[in-house]
């Protein structure tokens, strides 16, 4: 079993389709119960709701799983204090797997959101867990490329 928490988001919904897509028993942790129709039509196997900051929450919907796909809320405030818990959390359950949905160059100081996820990160280095810390970034394009095939 997955736990994903930040489901209801738009890159927690893919995620998601993908782990279903992939055979995955997969369990979503959102704020509340608004997403649940969305999350059952993908084919997420449990959803529990509650808030990032809720020790026994997070406990709950961790019971029984073997990896978290962590995603924080989009630029949360509260990111640092979100992944103190859930390392807690997921130390205290025994889930020894935790992917980190981070963002690419956390090492912005200049960018608030980016320099917390790179003191996450930093946390779990040292958390004992088997983790991976994924760095995503956006393309935009607003043109299409003028470039031929030879020339990528």
């Amino acid at each position: 079993m997955i736990l994903v928490t930040g489901a209801g988001g738009k890159t927690g919904k893919a995620v998601m389709k993908a782990l279903v897509a992939r055979g995955a028993a997969v369990r979503a942790f959102v704020r509340g119960s608004a997403h649940e129709a969305a999350l059952k039509a993908v084919g997420v196997n449990e959803i529990f709701a509650g808030a990032m900051d809720d020790a026994h929450a997070l406990s709950r919907a961790m019971k029984g799983a073997d990896a978290i796909y962590h995603i924080c809320p989009n630029v949360s405030p509260n990111e640092i204090a979100f992944a103190k818990g859930l390392i807690a959390a997921a130390t205290a359950s025994g889930v020894l797997r935790l992917v980190y949905h981070s963002v690419l160059h956390p090492q912005i100081e200049a960018m608030p959101h980016h320099w917390n996820k790179l003191r996450v990160e930093e946390m779990l280095f040292s958390s004992g867990l088997d983790i991976t810390i994924l760095q995503p970034t956006a393309l935009h394009a607003k043109q299409p490329c003028a470039m031929g095939p030879d020339e990528a």
